[in-house]
């Protein structure tokens, strides 16, 4: 079975592009054929998270009107014996409001039968995506940092998405700041979870490396926290049991609950 993939959440600033990235970077890392999507149309951001600005000359809005074929769009990431990754970059003209649900997953398959794609990934935003998502795709990841408001944001996405028929729905908490949990000052993981409906899939704590990385187009170094937590999510969608910090030491204990 394909695993298509959204990733969403109506609330912006939650880690969304991010969590879109690393989770491709972590299956490709276990094998798989992965296609990453940029649909956040308009604000593209994704070929600049890669390095790949110049590389990608054509995007998805291209495949789409049908200018160019499907080979044009996917760049190539990285491959050999861990997998292969292909990356299509947003559409830079196109809306929400202007694509047809239909033609849309018609694009999407196109993209991924010519690389093979054993896993799509689509990065979204906003709300009116996701929903032409939703009867495409089998899983979708929201995103929800430790704040009131995006848990309610991240509610209100689920909702939309059931809606639209998209039942398959977990939850991934980002820029999860165990020490103010501690503290009390800020939401720990049990008190986010009792406010959701959602199961969560996965918790990347706070990490500044990856901030920084993400600022010089490269991605963050293999060990880094974010990077352990979005590889955890990874080995989880291809069926392995992995505790929710694992391999993250600062995280460990129940302080952090």
């Amino acid at each position: 079975m394909q695993y298509r993939i959204i990733v969403s959440s109506s609330k912006g600033g939650v880690g969304k592009s991010t969590t879109s990235a690393l989770l491709a970077v972590g299956l490709a890392a276990r094998g798989k054929r992965v296609l990453l999507i940029d649909l956040d149309l308009g604000t593209r951001c994704l070929d600049m998270f890669f390095g790949v600005e110049d590389g990608a000359v054509c995007d998805f809005g291209d495949v789409y009107l049908g200018r160019v074929e499907p080979r044009r769009a996917a760049v190539f990431l990285d491959g050999g014996s861990e997998g292969t990754l292909y990356f299509v970059a947003s559409s830079v003209s196109l809306t929400p409001d202007e694509i047809d649900e239909a033609r849309l997953a018609e694009t999407i398959v196109s993209l991924s039968d010519e690389v093979g794609a054993e896993y799509v990934v689509c990065d979204t935003a906003g709300s009116v995506m996701p929903r032409k998502l939703a009867k495409w795709a089998n899983l979708g990841l929201v995103c929800s940092t430790q704040t009131p408001a995006s848990i309610r944001s991240a509610e209100a996405s689920a909702d939309r998405l059931r809606e639209a028929g998209l039942t398959t729905l977990r939850l991934v908490v980002t820029s999860f700041d165990y020490r103010e949990a501690r503290q009390g000052t800020r939401s720990g993981l049990l008190g986010l979870i009792d406010g959701s409906s959602l199961r969560a899939i996965g918790v990347v704590p706070y990490d500044r490396e990856l901030m920084l990385s993400q600022e010089h187009g490269v991605l963050p170094i293999e060990k880094s926290p974010a990077q352990i937590a979005y590889d955890n999510i990874a080995a989880r969608l291809c069926g392995e049991e992995r505790k929710l910090f694992e391999g993250i030491r600062r995280m460990k204990g129940k302080k952090a609950l």
